[in-house]
């Protein structure tokens, strides 16, 4: 049987630059730390609420999701490499608020929470900086970044807090999975020295 391999196009990039190329590597390599990272932050973020929160069956209703994109896995081969990375900044520029706000909620809901409280202090940290290291090579390939609003706290209940906090925990966690496959794909695109 012969296999055939398809040749993967190299990334198309006026500024295609060995800085450029470690940057993609960096940022890929960032995402599969923050990726088993969410992990351990859903946990235990689920564990400090409480009841219903902490038992094994818990989902809240998908009406109660914070204004945050879905990383619609079912579209990603359809996507270039510039939407993905603007889908992306969008993504993790939104989290990134969002998760400020959990952290937070957290310190006034739970404030002896303290392995939560520095798990979402790495997450926010780590994120920022996968923020950044998105913005670079968008600017290296050219891709100008959206304008976006960010979100603000809204005045609502501690149940819908804690509501909103895991959807951001998830979130972060379902995106990170979608960031590390598209960073995967550039990776594979980037020339081998």
């Amino acid at each position: 049987m012969e296999v055939i391999r398809a040749k993967k196009a190299p990334i198309q990039c006026s500024l295609h630059n060995p800085d450029n190329d470690h940057v993609i590597r960096q940022t890929h390599n960032l995402s599969k730390l923050l990726l088993s990272h969410s992990q351990d932050l859903l946990k235990e973020y689920l564990k400090c609420q409480g009841d219903p929160f902490n038992q094994s069956d818990f989902r809240p209703s998908p009406s109660s999701r914070p204004d945050l994109p879905r990383p619609l896995p079912e579209m990603w081969h359809s996507l270039t490499d510039e939407e993905r990375l603007l889908d992306n900044f969008t993504a993790h520029f939104l989290l990134s608020h969002h998760l400020r706000h959990t952290q937070e909620e957290q310190k006034e809901l739970n404030p002896n929470a303290t392995v939560l409280h520095a798990l979402l202090e790495t997450s926010l940290n780590r994120t920022c900086h996968l923020l950044a290291n998105i913005r670079a090579v968008m600017d290296n390939m050219g891709v100008a970044p959206p304008e976006i609003d960010a979100p603000l706290p809204g005045n609502i209940t501690i149940f819908e807090q804690k509501v909103k906090g895991y959807w951001v925990c998830e979130g972060s966690r379902d995106w990170l999975e979608r960031t590390e496959r598209d960073f995967a794909s550039l990776v594979d695109k980037l020339p081998n020295f």
